[in-house]
């Protein structure tokens, strides 16, 4: 028996998903792991909402609520179209949780300690009218 980890790419937050984002990443990760399941395999698939970067700020601020909240509303409106689907998750977090967090840099102090990670510089949006970064923007009055 071997232990299998499956994921699917994650769904960004800003809006409910259409059928093609289920179709295109959830669904066959879905049936890999009822598959392997089936095999009498050790099987965890894992999913979560991306909660971070411009494509939430954006949403947040474009239906007037703070990240947090907007973040907060939204996972639980996928997470409800994924169980509506009968999508045989074993855990669908959020980006944003402590546990996500600390995996994360769990996992980035292993890749920096074997020399795996570069500081790299790169150009990024930034808005004229509200001279700051996206992640700063605040909605319209």
């Amino acid at each position: 028996m071997a232990r299998i980890l499956i994921t699917s790419a994650i769904p960004y937050i800003n809006g409910i998903k259409h059928l093609g984002n289920l179709v295109g990443s959830q669904l066959p990760a879905d049936l890999f792991a009822r598959f392997n399941r089936a095999m009498g395999h050790e099987v965890m698939f894992i999913c979560a909402t991306d909660e971070h970067g411009t494509p939430a700020e954006l949403a947040a601020a474009k239906a007037g609520k703070p990240v947090e909240d907007y973040c907060a509303e939204m996972h639980a409106v996928q997470a409800e179209i994924a169980k509506g689907f009968r999508l045989s998750f074993d855990h669908f977090g959020r980006s944003s949780s402590q546990r996500n967090h600390r995996l994360t840099q769990h996992f980035a102090g292993k890749l920096a300690e074997n020399g795996l990670i570069a500081e790299v510089s790169e150009k990024q949006v930034y808005s004229i009218s509200a001279r700051t970064a996206p992640s700063s923007l605040t909605p319209p009055t």
